[in-house]
Order: C-alpha cells, then sequence, then structure tokens
C-alpha cells in the first residue's frame, strides 16, 4: 500500500515537473526573472522531490556533464584573477542555470513530453521572431532594440543569437526525423530559413559563429553520405556567408568590426569583443 502510494506519488511529480519544463522553454525569450531566477529553482525543487537520485548521479557521471562540471570549476577560479568580478560572477550563474536545465531534461523528462517541450520552445521563438523582424523593419519603435540592433524584450543580442542557433540546429534535426509528416517538415523549413535570416540580420556573431560550428559537427557525424553530403554543406555554409555579408547591413558592419579586433588583437590590444 505504501509502496504503491509513493509510486503514485512520484508520477505525479515526475508530471508536473515535465509540465514545467515545458512552460519554463516556452518563456525563456520572455521572461529574464524567470528564466534565470526562478524557474531553473522550482524546476530543481521538484527534480529532488521526484527522487531516484542514486540512478540520476549515476547518469551524471558520463563525459558530457564531466567536462561542463570542469567548466563550471575552471570558470569559477577564473574569479580569482578577473578585473570584473560582477560579470564574472553573473557568467557562473548562467553556466549554473544551463547546468541545472541540462540535468532535469536528461535525467527526469520523459520521452512522451520531449515533443511537446521542443514545440512549445519553438512556437516561443516564432512569436518573438515575429517581433524582431517588426523592429528590424521599422513597423514598430521600442525603447530596447533598434533596426541595427534587433532583438527581444529582454535577451541580450548575443544570448539571442545563440537561442537562434539552438533553434536552426532544433528544427534542422526535425526536417531530417523521418518520423514528422511532410506538412510539418515544410512548416519548418519555412521557419529554418526565416530563422537563419533572423541569426544573421542579428548583431550576436556569438550565435552565427556557433551555428556554423555546430553543423559541420552534426555533418560529421550525422551523415551518411560521405564527402558529397560534407561538400554541398561546405559550399551553403559559404553561399550563406556571402548573401549574409552582401544583404544584411549588420552582418556586414559586425564582420568588419571582426577584422578590426584581430588587427587590435596583433598589436596586444585585447580589450575588445574578440579580445
Amino acid at each position: 500500500m505504501l509502496k504503491n502510494l509513493i509510486e503514485e506519488k512520484n508520477i505525479i511529480i515526475s508530471h508536473i515537473l515535465n509540465m514545467i519544463m515545458a512552460v519554463y522553454v516556452f518563456f525563456i525569450p520572455f521572461s529574464k526573472a524567470f528564466t534565470f531566477s526562478t524557474g531553473p529553482y522550482v524546476l530543481l525543487f521538484f527534480w529532488l522531490l521526484e527522487g531516484d537520485l542514486k540512478k540520476k548521479i549515476v547518469e551524471l557521471k558520463k563525459p558530457p556533464f564531466i567536462f561542463l562540471s570542469l567548466f563550471l570549476i575552471w570558470a569559477s577560479a577564473s574569479l580569482l584573477w578577473s578585473d570584473d568580478k560582477y560579470y564574472g560572477i553573473k557568467f557562473i550563474h548562467f553556466i549554473c542555470v544551463m547546468f541545472i536545465i541540462l540535468v532535469i531534461f536528461y535525467t527526469s523528462i520523459e520521452e512522451k513530453y520531449r515533443k511537446f517541450i521542443l514545440y512549445s520552445f519553438l512556437v516561443s521563438i516564432f512569436l518573438n521572431e515575429i517581433l524582431v523582424y517588426f523592429i528590424y523593419f521599422g513597423f514598430i519603435k521600442v525603447t530596447w532594440a533598434s533596426p541595427d540592433n534587433p532583438h527581444p524584450y529582454h535577451v541580450h543580442h548575443i544570448l539571442y543569437s545563440i537561442i537562434l542557433a539552438i533553434t536552426l540546429l532544433l528544427l534542422l534535426n526535425q526536417i531530417l526525423n523521418r518520423s514528422t509528416s511532410l506538412f510539418i517538415k515544410f512548416l519548418e523549413a519555412i521557419f529554418f530559413t526565416t530563422a537563419a535570416v533572423n541569426l544573421f540580420i542579428n548583431i550576436g556573431r556569438t550565435g552565427q559563429v556557433a551555428f556554423i560550428a555546430a553543423l559541420m559537427i552534426f555533418t560529421f557525424f550525422y551523415s551518411k553520405k560521405g564527402y558529397k553530403y560534407i561538400t554541398f554543406t561546405l559550399i551553403s555554409i559559404a553561399v550563406l556567408y556571402i548573401l549574409a555579408y552582401n544583404l544584411s547591413p549588420n552582418f556586414r558592419h559586425r564582420v568588419i568590426l571582426a577584422i578590426d579586433d584581430i588587427h587590435k588583437i596583433e598589436k596586444g590590444d585585447y580589450d575588445t569583443s574578440l579580445g
């Protein structure tokens, strides 16, 4: 009897945890407070309440989490020689939040909820993408962004570019998934195109570089068509960057700044974004 009650309690908690994760990913571009200050710790509370910690800890001994833990330790140690302790603490807090979310997603989110959570995230990004396009084309004027630096309300352009890069990879995975219907693939292909354009009108170079690097890794690890597929990917990347450079003033301006930063680094000046 008691065992059945405990199992039923765990099922209810697990369901609540999965639902909160869907709400959390939806609000990532909308609420900074919920994304970084409230949501992760609410999720952590239910994750601990769910129990079965021994099994979860075993899962966390796998290489990705070991590497992320080592990076977190190194980042924390870097505070000892950092000139900007405040920014350093904010950065470490960001890494901690990402670590919590990844741990919970990997160890507790059930397979049947994952697609629902994925679409919750994609719908949220789509809504924000519409807003960003309205800002970029001057249809609306807001105090926090401009056509030269379009981004959602509380999300910095660097973080937004990373979110867009993740969105593009998720969409690509969905498009290549054989279980996805043709109609859904068609909609996701349109979304992929608009999100790619969005990424390159954004001034966040981090997400642009991350997307290309991740796309290369994606191609090498998932391609079964040999060098032809890899060559096609390389050509596509080259065409994408040429189009972005010629059609997006924001992207062209950031490329010029990057070249200028490299020249400064060569002269020993590291006080730039690249430096």
